[in-house]
């Protein structure tokens, strides 16, 4: 006796999520999303998530409304199945196929093609070989298309002897490399001096020489194009994408104006050390990127 058309439905999606559970480890019949219930969803160990809409009832008002549900899932991998009267009627398919045009576009993985779904209930080889091998193609796709997770690197972390004083004065000046294919937003850079036994001083130097103590939790640092904290370009890198660098560049430069002889600047923050002494240095980076919290961090040791 041929199955109704309601059980038809439900054991397609339960032949589905069974296999998706035993190709992938993670999979749900009717799972909750964005007010609507997915027929089958799972996600793969590497994260890619899997939407398969099985449509049965022929019926062009619920065709639509499934095809509003395909658009509106976020699941990076999409597939239908449908009746074998869904499967034959072309204004459907056209439906479906301006919606798998316009998820392409947006750079989702879709199949092209509503599967048959009497051959999913009726020829095991077929979900065994076919079926299997559509799945990981389709999630293997997925994993290419997606953007590389960002990453900070500091490259040449080393102490710069001021040019603008002389004495033993000191910035420390990290370039900071962008990796990966997703926008880094910059939150924060800090610096650590450890293990001292000869002590660091954090001063101002003012022009006319003039040196003076600084508190060490009002260290601040400037962002550089170049290297050099001469312009006080702080807060002029809103982002980073791949490719991107920037110099951090501690302590940060103050007071910058214009006299007779051109630009000046009226007083320097800089690092105090001691000639023959070694210090040990700590350069941390954080940014965010897609809601995460992406670090770097290296060290340095120098004599003065």
């Amino acid at each position: 006796m041929p199955l109704s058309k309601s059980k038809e439905h439900r054991v397609t999606k339960e032949i589905v999520e069974s296999k998706l559970h035993y190709w992938f480890g993670a999979s749900v019949k009717e799972y909750p999303s964005a007010g609507h219930e997915l027929d089958v969803f799972a996600v793969t160990s590497s994260g890619v998530s899997i939407y398969v809409e099985v449509i049965w009832v022929y019926s062009k008002t619920q065709f639509l409304s499934d095809m509003n549900m395909l658009q509106q899932s976020d699941a990076d991998v999409k597939l239908v199945i449908g009746s074998p009267e869904v499967i034959a009627d072309t204004e459907m398919l056209r439906e479906f196929a301006k919606i798998v045009v316009s998820q392409r576009r947006t750079g989702k993985i879709i199949h092209g093609d509503i599967l048959n779904g009497v051959r999913i209930l009726e020829d095991p080889e077929y979900v065994e070989n076919d079926l299997r091998r559509l799945f990981l193609h389709l999630t293997d796709e997925a994993k290419l298309s997606r953007p590389s997770q960002a990453t900070l690197k500091i490259v040449d972390l080393r102490a710069a002897k001021s040019e603008w004083v002389s004495g033993n004065f000191y910035n420390i000046i990290g370039k900071v490399l962008c990796e990966g294919q997703r926008i880094i937003r910059r939150s924060n850079a800090e610096l650590h001096f450890l293990q001292m036994q000869t002590p660091a001083k954090y001063v101002s130097v003012s022009n006319d020489g003039k040196v003076s103590e600084l508190n060490w939790k009002d260290l601040d640092f400037s962002w550089s194009p170049d290297g050099s904290d001469s312009d006080n370009r702080r807060g002029e890198f809103p982002e980073m994408r791949q490719g991107d660098s920037i110099f951090v560049v501690f302590p940060d430069a103050v007071g910058s104006g214009f006299s007779s002889g051109g630009p000046v600047h009226w007083w320097k923050r800089f690092f105090q050390l001691t000639h023959g002494s070694s210090y040990k240095v700590r350069m941390i980076i954080d940014g965010i990127s897609g809601g995460q919290t992406i670090t770097a961090e290296e060290t340095i040791e120098f004599i003065v």
